[in-house]
């Protein structure tokens, strides 16, 4: 080769060198100058429900943390997407975030003209709890088990019903997912919203239910409502009474919902990380600890590992709608 040549291309390898250590000497400035100003943690759902205020908890500790404050803004609408979408059009400094839950990973299959990529476009941060479900009947429900409610539906399909807060809802899919497992059918009977559904099982308006433990504990503890499993792997610290799935007769079935942090997918690498080390010591606050685990457990897992569930989980909840027979919107 000739000598110029050579001088010609370590030049310009010295050149793409030091472009990279630029960027990589930038990247480290923005985290080490991060935050800047106040934070804005997006809730996707309306104010007072059980997202909004783990959020308000969560963004108070934050702000301890980095010092600087850290808004909450209730952007509702569309099942969580406008929330999203606000937070994925916002500049990907670190400033603005969402409080997201386990139905991002429902919409790319259920709706036909969804707009993101939530792979791309939302950069993961750390789960932060989860919650698992409680399948439920009324206090005067014939099921005293699992076992009875599933063999009866075997002998008699689509004779029972059961409720959600909405088609294509999380718990409506976890539903439909149990249903599978169980090799049963009933009929959906869908609500707008969750506020509508206990009241419908204690009336006997529907037969079985599934939500989260903090949303039928009053009916749990006033004797209203019969629980007759939790879908987590072992039973929950918060009523060890309630016997686990596999317990009750459906082995090896469990199916949670998750709250987690995003950012905007182009966010710098190094703040993500700086976020994420930093809510993971939030999350070993006790009165974090002590609110996350009322109704689930403390995840505070790696940015790496909450992307691999959302591959997961996008996936799971792919087969569930098709297995579901439903129609996308």
């Amino acid at each position: 080769m000739h000598p110029g040549r050579i001088i010609v291309l370590k030049s310009n390898v010295l050149r793409g060198l030091a472009i990279i250590g630029l960027g990589l000497v930038s990247a480290a400035v923005a985290a080490a100058d991060y935050p800047k100003r106040a934070i804005r943690l997006v809730v996707p759902y309306v104010p007072g429900g059980v997202t909004d205020s783990m959020a308000r908890l969560l963004a108070q500790k934050l702000s301890e943390r980095v010092g600087q404050p850290v808004v909450v803004e209730n952007k509702p609408g569309a099942g969580g997407v406008i929330g999203a979408e606000n937070v994925i059009g916002a500049a990907p400094d670190g400033h603005s975030l969402l409080f997201g839950t386990v139905t991002l990973t429902v919409y790319p299959s259920y709706e036909k003209n969804f707009t993101y990529d939530i792979h791309k476009d939302l950069a993961p941060i750390t789960i932060t709890s989860n919650a698992p479900y409680v399948i439920s009947v009324s206090k005067d429900s014939p099921f005293k088990t699992l076992d009875d409610l599933i063999q009866y539906a075997k002998a008699n399909p689509n004779k029972l019903n059961f409720g959600s807060p909405g088609v294509g809802t999380s718990t409506h899919l976890a539903f439909e997912y149990f249903l599978k497992a169980a090799d049963i059918k009933m009929v959906h009977v869908p609500y707008k919203g969750s506020a509508a559904t206990l009241p419908a099982l204690m009336s006997g308006e529907v037969q079985a239910n599934m939500d989260t433990y903090i949303g039928i504990a009053g009916a749990v503890e006033s004797g209203q409502i019969r629980p007759l499993a939790i879908t987590s792997k072992e039973r929950a610290a918060f009523n060890p009474s309630i016997p686990t799935a596999d317990e009750a007769g459906l082995k090896n079935f469990t199916v949670d919902t998750w709250f987690g942090v995003f950012a905007p997918g182009k966010t710098p690498s190094d703040i993500v990380a700086k976020l994420n080390t930093e809510l993971v010591e939030v999350l070993k606050d006790p009165q974090v600890v002590k609110n996350f685990t009322s109704q689930g457990s403390i995840i505070a897992n790696s940015s790496e590992a909450f992307a691999q569930v959302l591959v997961d989980d996008e996936k799971k909840w792919a087969k569930v709608i098709e297995d579901a027979g439903l129609k996308t919107q």
